[in-house]
Order: C-alpha cells, then structure tokens, then sequence
C-alpha cells in the first residue's frame, strides 16, 4: 500500500511498473499485464505513457505492439519481451521499470481518498504475468504492492483552516488581555 496522493483535476499523474529482484537477482524474462483504474477520477493519457522504459539487452518493452483501451478502464497489453524471442533471459540485479502509465486527473477526483486503488494489476486478465527464473507467475498469484488512492490536494484546505485557527486565537488571546 502506497501513501495517498494530493492531486488536483488537470494535473498529470505517471506510475511506474517496477520490478524489484530478490537479493542476488532475478532472471526476468517476458511479462504482459493489463491494468484496471478508477475511471471517475482519471483518464488515461497514451501519448504520454510513452517513452517506455529501457530495459537490459535483450529485453525490449512493447515487443508485440502498443498498449490500448478498448474497454474504459482496462490499459490492456502492457508488456516486454526476449528480443529475439530463444535470447538469454537478464539477470536483474537492481530495480528495473518496465513500464510508465500516464494518466491526467479529471475533475471527478475525491475530496478525501475513498481507499479503493486508483491503479490496480489486472489478477482476472487470462495469460498476463511475468517470468521469473524461467518460470511463468500469472498475476493471479503474483506478490504486488498496490496503490495510491489519489485525493483533492490538501493544501488550500489546510492552509485556510490554519488561517482560520490562527484568527480565531488571536481573537481570543485579545480578549483576554483586555480583561
């Protein structure tokens, strides 16, 4: 679980897809996924998602084509390869992102977070996963930590509800002297 994010409608919001190796590294090899988000607070922005990422030689992000939206909601094919496809899979030694999702924030964004991820790994999607050390995990029993729940950012609120406060104790503090 990430922290909540302060956002306002119209600014632009990028996750990075990260993959973080076991101590000693992991051998990476194919992954697609397709992602599910809270439509009523974002809208996905494929110009910017792009560039995708570099990834260590011969893995190539987007080796069967770009990622889409058929259905509102679902960024489906998300993905990269072996390139060439019988190519000797990576060992990862540090964190690696292999993708960046851009999204702008619309103006139906929560005042406070509602505590439903704004972004979230598709888990029902058939044939979406990753290789790791030559064996396939489907995202239905992939470790992932999801998240953030993007809301309203708090500042003008906060900053106005100290104004007030502030007011009202220096309006006490004068009271009290003058008795």
């Amino acid at each position: 679980q990430q922290p909540d994010l302060g956002v306002s409608a119209g600014d632009q919001l990028i996750f990075d897809i990260v993959f973080n190796p076991d101590a000693g590294g992991s051998i990476l090899g194919n992954y697609g996924f397709n992602f599910l988000y809270d439509t009523t607070e974002m809208d996905w922005n494929s110009t910017a998602s792009k560039p995708w990422p570099t990834l260590p030689s011969p893995l190539l992000a987007q080796n069967w084509g770009d990622a889409y939206e058929t259905t509102s909601g679902i960024v489906e094919n998300v993905h990269g390869g072996l390139n060439p496809p019988n190519a000797t899979a990576p060992t990862i030694m540090n964190s690696v992102i292999l993708a960046s999702l851009a999204f702008d924030v619309n103006s139906g964004v929560n005042i406070v977070p509602d505590t439903i991820f704004d972004l979230e790994f598709d888990k029902q999607a058939v044939g979406t996963g990753i290789t790791v050390g030559g064996q396939f995990v489907t995202m239905a029993n992939a470790n992932v930590i999801q998240g953030p729940d993007i809301a309203v950012a708090p500042e003008p609120i906060s900053s106005t509800l100290f104004i007030i406060g502030g007011a009202t104790l220096g309006f006490r503090r004068f009271t009290r002297r003058k008795k």
